[in-house]
């Protein structure tokens, strides 16, 4: 039932702009006679257009005077995972009886529902986007597909065994229940793998202002900054995985950096869509990573 009611959300998404979308991809121009906001852009507003704004929205800004906007994005991909945690948390609690079966449905498809619904949506989406086929149906599909295989992934996030916590009751908040560190983390490492190809690789023709600004403007530093937090909280935070813990450490590692760099030249360059293609290949890269670690661990 979740596969069609997510199937039938992608379609109703990328229907409207099926054809848009063809063109942008074909190298066409947008339409004469739009208006694109030639204002200051602060940060955090520049960090959710790229990450959840409309298409209409990422391009009504030229880009200009875009400042710090990878700190805000980062910032982004922490809220993103504890907003995620969260509602695990309230369905988890709204509906206990799944803990007799140890299968987490509920929570995972209240998760699954606020990937796959707009704002978030467009990340769950972006593979589908970047699809070149003519036909909205075929771009539905891989939306399903890809939505089914994350709800599959989330199917198996509880460990086997619960950590001791050994902290006072003030602290215990620094480590949460396994299944909200995975959560928390997994986003981080998402919007980290967005700062990556503007490195490796040059804006497409087809490329908002914006995208080019972001691209033009993200440190180097920084993006080596974005890669060591996540890094850091996946090698602390999942640490009951013992010697495993390098599973989700190294693969989102991987998918961040070799994975959305490939993305992005496989479809001519950096787009906004190349760049939340290559967030979720990095989410799923480390769910996956967490899973192995899980079963040997």
């Amino acid at each position: 039932m979740w596969a069609f009611l997510f199937v039938a959300v992608a379609c109703a998404d990328l229907y409207p702009a099926a054809v848009v979308s063809q063109q942008e991809i074909n190298g066409a121009s947008p339409p004469q006679g739009s208006n694109v906001s030639t204002g200051r852009l602060s940060g955090p507003t520049a960090a959710l257009i790229l990450l959840a704004g409309a298409d209409n929205r990422l391009a009504d800004h030229d880009g200009n005077g875009l400042r710090q906007v990878w700190l805000w994005l980062g910032l982004a991909g922490l809220a993103w995972g504890l907003l995620l945690a969260a509602v695990w948390a309230l369905a988890a609690q709204a509906f206990p009886w799944w803990r007799d079966t140890n299968l987490p449905l509920m929570p995972a498809a209240a998760v699954l529902t606020v990937m796959a619904l707009p704002p978030l949506g467009r990340v769950m989406l972006a593979p589908a986007r970047l699809w070149r086929g003519d036909s909205p149906a075929d771009q539905a599909m891989i939306a399903g597909a890809t939505m089914c295989l994350f709800a599959l992934c989330l199917l198996g996030i509880l460990p086997y065994h619960r950590q001791a916590i050994r902290l006072p009751a003030f602290l215990a908040w620094i480590q949460p229940m396994e299944e909200y560190r995975v959560l928390i983390v997994m986003p981080m490492w998402g919007v980290w793998a967005m700062m990556v190809p503007g490195h490796f690789c040059r804006p497409a023709e087809r490329a908002s202002a914006l995208v080019r600004s972001f691209i033009k403007c993200q440190p180097v530093a920084a993006t080596a900054m974005w890669m060591a937090i996540p890094l850091a909280g996946t090698l602390w935070q999942l640490n009951f995985l013992n010697g495993w813990v390098a599973l989700p450490a190294a693969l989102p590692l991987v998918a961040g950096s070799i994975g959305s760099v490939c993305i992005c030249r496989a479809t001519g360059g950096v787009t906004r869509g190349a760049l939340l293609a290559g967030n979720l290949l990095t989410q799923l890269a480390m769910l996956v990573g967490y899973l192995a670690g899980k079963t040997h661990a």
